[in-house]
């Protein structure tokens, strides 16, 4: 015997022998059940739902009006770049991080010396050697 998906008030003994369903013309072996239009009619929740089964997740949140609209601001589009953008980028951060560190040494060597100022006689710490600063 085959296993058929169809209710079993709706097969006869021929539909479900396996060899007789295979003779059956090809109208017969794809009817869909009587009862899906009358549900569809009587419950709109289950038209919806039974819709909503054959979207994709992205699908569905669009036809509702729902998502998010920063995404959809956000959106990446294609732009056309010059060939060296990645190398200007990269000069420019390279270019901010050394006066970032420069700062950074010199708002260190600034508060040494105010520290020295305070303290004549006592010797100042050693700078991190993650300045870069010889001592």
């Amino acid at each position: 015997m085959s296993r058929n998906t169809k209710p079993a008030s709706r097969l006869s003994h021929a539909g479900r022998d396996s060899e007789l369903s295979q003779r059956a013309p090809v109208s017969l072996r794809n009817l869909k059940p009587a009862n899906l239009n009358f549900n569809d009619s009587a419950d709109p929740l289950y038209k919806k739902q039974r819709d909503a089964l054959n979207q994709t997740e992205a699908q569905r949140r669009e036809s509702m009006g729902e998502g998010s609209l920063m995404v959809k601001l956000q959106k990446p589009f294609p732009d056309l770049k010059p060939r060296n953008a990645d190398k200007v980028l990269r000069q420019k951060f390279n270019q901010d991080w050394i006066k970032e560190h420069q700062r950074a040494a010199l708002a260190y060597l600034e508060a040494q010396e105010s520290h020295r100022q305070q303290a004549d006689d006592q010797p100042s710490p050693l700078p991190p050697k993650s300045l870069g600063i010889e001592p």
